[in-house]
């Protein structure tokens, strides 16, 4: 059985511009025969993604998932992936990290490198940075999507599981390097605290 046909999705490692290309030769065939557009085909990393291929992706039905780069070189030209891009394209895409060895799993130093256009340690890599509301969208109602759980998380509504983080500061109004370090005062996982900050 077709995975276009089964409702699996795809959540496919594309870094380079050959591999994305790949994947949209692939699917753009797969689309003849199947029905794919909402299936959410995941683009993940996508350093060096172009106009043209966010377009075709866009097309198609694919979504993208960035990941941070904090403990990574600035790759040749900055810019990689290309934020400012992929947000202005309207592609829908979501923003995270991948692992807990090549980079940090903590959320506020993903939303720090792209407000802030930094990598550790303060090297600058982006001229075209997000504001703070486009972060917290990616980072929070465009995941939710990303992972077919808009009705449950990703925004403050009624119906919707209660999870949500207090902080030590507030998200809009500090320094954007302070974005950093802002740290969690109390976590709650479907309004039960799970986590609370000894005083």
């Amino acid at each position: 059985m077709p995975l276009s046909t089964s409702g699996w999705q795809i959540h496919e490692h594309t870094a380079v511009d050959t591999t994305i290309r790949a994947l949209l030769d692939m699917s753009e065939e797969i689309a003849t025969q199947y029905p794919i557009r909402d299936l959410r085909w995941t683009l993940a990393h996508v350093e060096w993604i172009t106009p043209e291929l966010i377009e075709r992706a866009k097309k198609l039905g694919w979504v993208i998932a960035v990941h941070n780069q904090t403990v990574k070189p600035v790759l040749p030209g900055g810019n990689k992936p290309p934020i400012r891009l992929i947000q202005d394209s309207g592609i829908p895409w979501g923003m995270g990290s991948d692992g807990t060895i090549v980079a940090t799993i903590n959320p506020f130093h993903t939303i720090w490198q792209y407000t802030a256009g930094k990598i550790f340690p303060e090297i600058s890599a982006y001229s075209g940075v997000l504001t703070r509301e486009e972060a917290l969208i990616a980072h929070t109602r465009s995941n939710a999507y990303l992972l077919f759980m808009e009705k449950d998380l990703g925004t403050l509504e009624r119906g919707k599981l209660a999870d949500l983080v207090v902080l030590d500061r507030d998200y809009m109004t500090i320094p954007v390097d302070d974005i950093l370090s802002i740290r969690p005062v109390l976590t709650m996982v479907n309004g039960k605290v799970v986590y609370q900050r000894a005083p």
